[in-house]
């Protein structure tokens, strides 16, 4: 396996007024953000729509090495930084940009900002010496080319379609129940576990784009497992 880009994802979700969000909403902590860590501040809403401040492409050096900044998203109850690198180095981002902002604490003396939960998200663009044909041999998902082309015109007249296999993907429900998730009003949504071939390259190159909702180096050890079995 070949690793062409690895990117990390934390979300940090908080108790109600574990930040202090009005204070952070002032120009001086967009400011102090962006002379930290080089970053632009975006205006647009976060993915969720909720009020809040997004940040995208600083730099943040760890052990000597720079790591790209993809985005910073601090909303009144929940933190996402997304960084070019390991989940272990998003969560050394993380808990440097929580120091900032507990230093713009105004009432009351800075105290740890403490969440409730850190959920991580990796994804990965891989070489891997797979066939990803493999993948639905002996399935009945196999016959859908032959079976589709046989019910009708996939392509215009003079052409011919091509029809691949191009992506595996398993749904996460979280099932029962977590008492301190309950107790502060967080659900957990479903999430993917997905393994696609690159966009814009051929399958037959063996690039993949996977990404799912666990540690990086979880992530690449399943794809040495995918990549050994297939």
């Amino acid at each position: 396996m070949k690793i062409i880009d690895l990117r990390s994802t934390l979300i940090d979700l908080f108790p109600v007024d574990s930040l202090d969000f009005t204070s952070l909403m002032l120009n001086s902590f967009s400011n102090a953000i962006i002379q930290k860590y080089g970053c632009s501040k975006l205006n647009i809403p976060s993915s969720s729509g909720n009020i809040g401040l997004v940040f995208s492409l600083g730099k943040f050096e760890i052990e000597g090495k720079t790591k790209v900044i993809d985005r910073i998203v601090i909303e009144e109850r929940r933190i996402i930084v997304t960084i070019g690198g390991s989940s272990d180095d998003a969560r050394i981002l993380m808990k440097d940009l929580l120091s900032l902002i507990a230093s713009f604490e105004t009432r009351h003396e800075v105290r740890p900002i403490i969440p409730v939960i850190e959920i991580d998200e990796s994804q990965s663009t891989v070489e891997l010496a797979i066939d990803f044909h493999r993948l639905l041999a002996g399935s009945i998902s196999a016959n859908i080319p032959e079976v589709l082309g046989s019910l009708t015109n996939v392509a215009p007249p003079s052409m011919r379609a091509a029809i691949t296999p191009s992506v595996l993907r398993f749904k996460i429900r979280y099932l029962g129940e977590n008492e301190d998730l309950r107790k502060h009003s967080i659900s957990m949504s479903d999430k993917y576990v997905s393994i696609e071939a690159r966009e814009g390259i051929g399958i037959d190159a063996r690039i993949f784009f996977a990404s799912a909702p666990v540690k990086s180096d979880s992530l690449l050890e399943l794809l040495r497992y995918f990549e050994n079995g297939a």
